[in-house]
């Protein structure tokens, strides 16, 4: 395609308005395209299927090979460590054995190697054959779908055997393990060939991360995805589990862990994966995870849906001790040995046949903590015969606690939500909790706790379902923010899905929800702060630091902390999604939106329901961006109803774009401004707010009227000043007037615009990180420095890999909603506000 000048001045503003990204960005968890570093290898070879030739002199971008097998065959091992990239294509292979520091990489466009897994399928198709793959120590398995794994054995995808390799961005689909011949054991819950796809022995250590497992199958064997076994370790996260079924033909209940089994003193970490619609049919246990004989697993922060046991617990299953019939049973071991975490995850209908731990079933001398976990629409959340400490969750269904055995202590039941009858049989502590029917105890009430009303019935105009990506398409009838719906479960009928990623009217589910009419998005279980469980339960928000002020973006920049923001436009839906978000401020975009304050009302009320922000303030800071122009001084004068408007909905500052007059900015300030506040009032005027702004605003700060009239001025022109101001000297005019527009009182912070800056320049990449024209970097430069001068603050854009250096030249406010820059720098500074 041919490019006119005038499609790349489109294509600049576009870029400037943000539009660019409008289509479906993936979501975590799952399968991504991240970048390869070739530079850190010393060989790197080719293999391409429709392409490539298997023979002598070949493995080059221009001579691929054809086939992986011989690939690993002929490359220089001694020139380690090496890359090979495949090509998209079907690979017809089976026993394929990796190597030592030898990555393979798949997702390559055969014409351009250009890589997208998702787009560009690398397919590993064992025949049925036998087994895919056997890994090696220090190597990845990275961009491939591996499937058609068969074997009457363990792994029938890949074998981890004492090795740690990385297995990411991949799709194992189709591989089962077949049961033992004439298997027929003396008793139950024998072990038998485990790991449909995965399967991870002896002391492993595997990093299993952002997969897809859809379809895999054990006859007889734990695990249909994953099964650990022996000491292994690793970590297990952002994956997502579709579909697995362990037990096909098991009469023995030997295949517990319909997408997970660990086993055996096994430690992994089980964090951020979706665990959804997996089953451990014929009587066994653990639909979802099953974690058993003393295997100290941290089972965090997962959502585990729809999955179901043939027995006992239908989301997860927990067990110290194993079935034993002819030993005797193992004493227990003490804690530094032994120790399950379950923390932050959500269970939301999970069932099992018995109706009574469809969520979780914890026993058999288990020892552990379970934290800030959600559990809602399962059959019931069960803990027996177990030493827990069950503290922070919100569980909305009948809750068993019984049994007890010598050697175990007693437990602890605290600050927990039950909305279900509760039944105790045991000797745990038992307080500070929320009971439906009460329970008697110390600190303990009676009462129905309510919750935010952020659940959404969706009209599905139109559905279709992938069975290559494991995803549903919807279009929906109105739009939702993204941040509304991101890792929301859904469910339609009997049928339940995860949302992956949204963008206007089009979102993309895990599940099949194909038949789709209409779509129910279940709430997140937040409570109201007037609910009698307000301070229990999952969401339950108890910072030990303690604010300062309401703005906490000017709290740390007093502090000497950088901050960072991200932006939103929406009303109540997205201000309740973006109550914790992890940004110290949020810029509220009107400059390219609507200019709507009836939503800006509705964001700010959502932003109160669903607080206190994780460092204890009500709300996060929120600065508006106007559509009003500093370009004169009657413009601004003209437009200043706008920054009345916005102030009055409880925001915390405005940020006025091409701000080219000094005496525009002066009157920016001005209009910001009660008339009672005194500093700078002989220059600047006296403050144009007029009583009735402070009504909504100071419910918003969480005030009393008086005090909010006292502090909401402009800081750092007032000390106690709650609201902060920015300027965008973003043109050539407003660059030329910049010393005497920075040297206006009120202004807190400043930035050069760099993508406007660009347009002004005659540049039409719109560009905003690095490289930037030398004009812009010299503007920046410049403004930085009369900022200092002035003890105005910088803001600027930051990235991961360049925030340090940005923070090293005085960049205070790191723009750009790039949450990995914000950890990178809040970890450079040492931050030790809660984030």
């Amino acid at each position: 395609m041919i490019i006119t000048g005038k499609i790349r001045r489109l294509l600049a503003v576009l870029a400037c308005l943000g539009m660019l990204a409008a289509g479906i960005a993936p979501a975590q968890p799952g399968p991504a395209t991240d970048d390869v570093d070739l530079e850190r290898y010393r060989t790197i070879v080719y293999v391409s299927a429709s392409g490539g030739r298997d023979a002598a002199r070949g493995g080059t971008k221009e001579r691929p090979w054809a086939s992986i097998g011989y690939a690993l065959d002929r490359i220089d091992r001694s020139a380690r460590p090496v890359a090979v990239l495949v090509a998209a294509g079907l690979y017809e292979e089976h026993g394929i054995e990796m190597a030592e520091q030898v990555d393979l990489y798949g997702g390559y466009d055969p014409e351009t190697w250009a890589r997208d897994v998702w787009k560009h399928r690398t397919i590993l198709d064992g025949g049925e054959r036998g087994r895919v793959l056997v890994a090696a120590d220090r190597s990845r398995l990275d961009g491939f779908e591996v499937t058609g794994g068969v074997v009457r054995g363990k792994g029938a995808g890949i074998l981890v055997d004492g090795v740690s390799p990385v297995l990411s961005n991949n799709f194992f689909t189709g591989n089962r393990t077949l049961g033992p011949e004439d298997w027929a054991p003396q008793y139950l819950h024998e072990t038998a060939h485990d790991g449909g796809a995965v399967y991870c022995r002896n002391g492993g250590n595997p990093r299993i991360v952002q997969n897809v497992f859809h379809g895999n199958r054990t006859e007889n064997g734990r695990g249909a995805a994953i099964a650990y076994d022996g000491r292994c370790g690793g970590e297990i996260s952002d994956n997502v589990f579709v579909g697995n079924v362990a037990g096909t033909d098991d009469p023995m209940r030997s295949s517990d862990g319909g997408a997970i089994s660990v086993f055996r003193w096994s430690s992994p970490t089980i964090s951020g994966n979706v665990v959804l619609g997996n089953a451990a049919v014929n009587r066994n246990d653990g639909g979802g995870i099953f974690v058993a004989l003393w295997s100290s697993a941290k089972v965090r922060d997962n959502l585990v849906v729809d999955n179901e046991a043939g027995d006992d617990a239908g989301g997860l299953f927990v067990g110290g001790q194993e079935h034993r019939y002819d030993a005797p049973l193992d004493p227990l071991p003490d804690a530094q040995d032994f120790y399950v975490e379950v923390t932050g995850n959500r269970f939301f209908g999970n069932r099992n046949s018995s109706r009574n731990s469809g969520a979780t079933r914890i026993t058999m001398e288990t020892r552990g903590r379970v934290a800030r976990n959600i559990a809602a629409l399962n059959h019931g959340f069960y803990v027996q015969r177990s030493e827990i400490e069950a503290v922070n969750n919100t569980i909305l269904e009948d809750t068993r606690f019984i049994e007890t055995k010598a050697g175990l202590g007693p437990g602890r039941f605290s600050d927990n939500i039950v909305l279900g009858a509760f039944e105790l049989d045991a000797d745990p502590v038992v307080t500070s909790s929320l009971f439906r029917d009460g329970f008697p105890g110390d600190g303990n009430r009676k009462g129905v706790p309510e919750f935010i009303d952020d659940g959404m019935a969706l009209r599905v105009l139109a559905a279709s379902w992938s069975r290559q990506d494991y995803q549903t398409t919807l279009t929906v009838a109105e739009p939702v923010a993204p941040a509304a719906l991101e890792n929301r479960v859904v469910r339609s009928g009997d049928r339940w899905g995860v949302v992956h990623a949204a963008a206007g009217t089009t979102i993309t589910v895990w599940g099949d929800l194909s038949d789709a009419a209409e779509v129910d998005v279940l709430p997140t279980y937040r409570q109201k702060p007037s609910s009698p469980g307000f301070g229990l339960g999952a969401d339950a928000r108890r910072p030990a630091y303690e604010p300062r002020r309401v703005n906490k973006a000017i709290e740390l920049l007093e502090q000497g902390q950088p901050v960072y923001y991200q932006s939103a436009y929406g009303g109540y839906r997205e201000g309740l999604a973006l109550a914790d978000t992890w940004a110290d401020y949020i810029v509220y975009n009107m400059e390219h939106n609507p200019l709507d304050f009836a939503l800006l009302r509705e964001f700010m009320q959502g932003l109160v329901d669903a607080g206190p922000t994780p460092s204890g303030h009500r709300t996060p800071a929120v600065i508006v961006v106007l559509p009003l122009l500093g370009i004169d001084e009657g413009t601004v004068l003209d437009g200043s109803w706008m920054i009345q408007q916005a102030l009055a909905q409880g925001v915390h500052g405005v940020h006025l774009a091409k701000a080219q007059d000094p005496a525009a900015v002066r009157r920016f300030v001005q209009a910001a401004r009660y008339s009672i506040h005194e500093q700078a009032a002989d220059e600047l005027g006296e403050g144009l707010r007029g009583w009735g702004s402070h009504l909504f605003a100071s419910q918003v700060w969480g005030l009393d009227r008086e005090e909010y009239l006292r502090r909401a001025d402009v800081w750092p022109l007032n000390p106690d000043g709650e609201i902060m101001l920015g300027v965008k000297l973003e043109d050539q005019q407003a660059l030329a007037n910049a010393e005497a527009t920075l040297a206006v009182p009120g202004i807190a912070f400043a930035e050069h615009g760099p993508r406007d800056l660009g347009l002004s320049f005659g540049y039409l990449e719109g560009r905003a990180d690095p490289p930037l024209p030398p004009e812009v970097v010299a503007a920046g430069d410049r403004v930085l420095e009369l900022a200092r001068r002035r003890g105005i603050h910088f803001l600027d854009n930051v990235l991961p890999d360049n925030v340090e250096a940005q923070i090293d030249r005085g960049v205070m406010i790191g723009a750009g909603s790039v949450k990995a820059a914000a950890e990178v720098g809040r970890a450079y500074t040492k931050r030790e506000m809660p984030w």
